[in-house]
């Protein structure tokens, strides 16, 4: 039993290590968006329920379309290509170029998840405010106009004072 365990660890483990080397970068990148993917759904339920316990489930997203995806993880499955090496049935070579174009995708992969976040963040932030809704009270107490919300460019002549100030229009 414990031999057929160990026969089909090699023959799981083989392909990965014989794989080309865009192959292995490419898997290494999607094992770092599926974790990234993780992060993000963690930041946005803990912050929208405020439980550590819903954010840490909201985590496990990642994990989940790492297995389903087959990508490779730096950290995870370690164990079945260094058996493939040490039953013979690869070269510590191959082992270390799967570990290096892995450790090279997944931060790129964390980092294209990053860069969306922020980027997204940087474009709303020169966003006007939203228009208020009908019905909703404008302002403080007294019928004073709200003053303007210093994180949000006022843009007083329209689509010019936009140009003006270099953004796209």
């Amino acid at each position: 039993m414990v031999e057929r365990s160990f026969d089909r660890i090699v023959d799981e483990g083989r392909p990965r290590l014989e794989r080309l080397w865009p192959d292995m970068l490419a898997t290494g990148i999607m094992g770092g968006i599926g974790v990234g993917f993780g992060v993000l759904a963690l930041l946005v339920v803990e912050h929208e329920t405020g439980s550590d316990v819903l954010a840490g489930l909201a985590f496990s997203i990642g994990f989940i379309a790492l297995r389903l995806g087959h990508s490779e993880l730096f950290t995870e499955g370690v164990l079945v290509p260094v058996t493939v090496v040490a039953a013979g049935g690869a070269r510590i070579r191959d082992l270390f170029r799967l570990w290096g174009w892995t450790l090279v995708g997944n931060p790129l992969g964390g980092w294209a998840i990053l860069g969306n976040l922020l980027g997204g963040m940087v474009l709303t932030d020169h966003l006007p405010p939203a228009a208020p809704q009908p019905g909703a009270a404008h302002g403080p107490p007294g019928g004073q106009p709200a003053p303007p919300d210093p994180r949000y460019p006022v843009l007083d002549d329209g689509l010019s004072s936009c140009a003006r100030r270099g953004y796209r229009c």
